[in-house]
């Protein structure tokens, strides 16, 4: 039998309170707020001078080209001027110079030829040792950062997570904490410990740390929230401790993802250190700053790229740690 309306006849109207009638997807509240929340995108666009910056792409494009052109190739070789070392008295013997270095008279300066020439002590992976052992004084303290972190966040995640039941005022102040070490900025923290301890490693470790270890508590907080009640109840009936049924019943659950959350927070400490070198803490950040300051962007290249290499090895470390402990 066809129901369908005779032509010239309309449709049934649908009825709003029948529940099996189908709903607008969109009605007239959806698009007064669609056109409200577009308004006031606008308005923050033009007070973020995002339209002007719109006009200046095709410029900050050539802006962007004259840096790569000077940022590439990276700079490997590190050459010194003789001279300046020996009144340093940093010059070694000719018989002892660092393995593949050598001496060549070079111009003063490239761009002007005529400026004259000098000798100069070239070290052709000088640079690039240079970089290392600074990126490995930046991963020393990322690790130690990170290490102070997970100290600090296994309370604070435990006494945060309201299946614990330690009680409101050790949840508020486990929740409490972990907040106000996330709201501050790594490098505020580490010029007010810097006062403290004087500029070096120590106070980029503790603020590093300190930082850190308010995401990681959050987050073990609300891991340990989401674990399954059912072996935690079950042990908790045999009168077991609440240390044995964290041990027990939850830590196996959590384990894995906070082994994720550690590997996440130790590169964000590597990247993190690297910024705090410029406030003086330690690490490859001063390098960067006094390369780009002096406009000697292919030494900002070559920072960039053992950055960039020594993410991706922890990267790929840190993983094949959390599959074995998975397994």
């Amino acid at each position: 039998m066809n129901n369908k309306p005779a032509r010239g006849q309309s449709e049934t109207p649908v009825d709003p309170s029948d529940p099996w009638s189908p709903k607008r997807p969109f009605g007239p509240g959806s698009v007064s707020i669609a056109i409200a929340l577009l308004l006031l995108l606008g308005i923050s666009f033009h007070r973020q001078g995002l339209d002007q910056s719109l006009v200046r792409t095709p410029e900050a494009a050539d802006q962007a080209w004259t840096f790569i052109d000077r940022a590439l190739p990276p700079r490997i070789e590190e050459a010194q001027r003789v001279e300046r070392l020996k009144q340093l008295g940093e010059m070694p013997d000719a018989d002892s110079l660092p393995m593949l270095a050598r001496i060549e008279r070079r111009p003063l300066n490239p761009i002007q030829p005529h400026a004259g020439t000098a000798d100069f002590l070239v070290e052709p992976l000088g640079y690039l040792r240079r970089c290392v052992i600074l990126m490995l004084g930046t991963i020393e303290m990322a690790f130690w950062g990170t290490l102070v972190a997970m100290t600090l966040s296994l309370p604070l995640g435990i006494i945060g997570a309201r299946t614990m039941a330690y009680g409101k005022i050790p949840y508020s102040i486990g929740r409490g904490l972990s907040s106000l070490s996330r709201a501050t900025p790594e490098l505020i923290l580490a010029l007010i410990l810097a006062l403290m301890y004087g500029f070096g490693p120590t106070a980029g470790i503790l603020a590093l740390g300190l930082h850190s270890a308010g995401f990681l508590g959050k987050f073990l907080a609300d891991d340990i929230e989401n674990t399954d009640r059912g072996p935690r109840d079950a042990l908790a009936s045999t009168g077991a401790s609440k240390l044995k049924v964290l041990r027990i019943a939850i830590v196996p659950q959590v384990l894995p993802q906070y082994v994720a959350y550690l590997q996440y927070i130790l590169e964000r400490n590597v990247r993190t250190a690297s910024v705090l070198g410029i406030v003086g803490v330690g690490g490859i950040g001063l390098e960067l700053k006094f390369a780009y300051d002096n406009g000697e962007f292919d030494k900002v290249s070559t920072v960039l790229i053992v950055i960039f290499a020594t993410v991706l090895t922890l990267e790929l470390i840190s993983q094949r740690i959390r599959q074995r402990i998975i397994r």
